[in-house]
């Protein structure tokens, strides 16, 4: 995500691959938005806000783009929340990078946790449970 040539929010080419959280239990707060990325192994958010259960990391560790560029510090681990009317969904070991442009939701950590799978469609998204096939999640494009 180049946040130089998107953007601070999602724009209208990103809708489709966003998804909104809450770190804190129902009753939902303001939602904030995550990024469905299906190239990251992890789940990234700048705002300590978004995390439970966080502590300190001190190693050296940093998360690196395709683009090769400085790699993001990483302040903290911790746990985050998307929340829907009828449940919330773990985002285990999610990373704290306070410089990081966006919150980032990794596809694949996602759905290996959830034994989900990801449907992205020029019109909407959706996740969808891997033995029901019920829809956990979607959006429009």
């Amino acid at each position: 995500m180049n946040a130089s040539y998107e953007g601070r929010v999602p724009s209208a080419n990103l809708s489709a691959y966003a998804a909104q959280s809450s770190s804190r239990a129902p009753p939902v707060p303001p939602a904030t938005t995550w990024l469905l990325d299906s190239g990251a192994n992890t789940h990234i958010t700048h705002d300590a806000t978004q995390l439970t259960n966080s502590h300190e990391y001190n190693g050296t560790n940093q998360v690196n783009g395709v683009n090769g560029g400085t790699g993001l510090q990483i302040s903290h681990i911790g746990n985050s929340y998307i929340h829907t009317p009828t449940k919330s969904y773990l985002l285990s070991n999610t990373l704290q990078c306070p410089n990081a442009s966006h919150n980032i939701l990794s596809i694949n950590k996602f759905s290996s946790d959830h034994d989900c799978y990801f449907v992205l469609h020029p019109n909407y998204f959706r996740v969808q449970d891997s033995c029901t096939g019920k829809i956990l999640l979607s959006g429009r494009s």
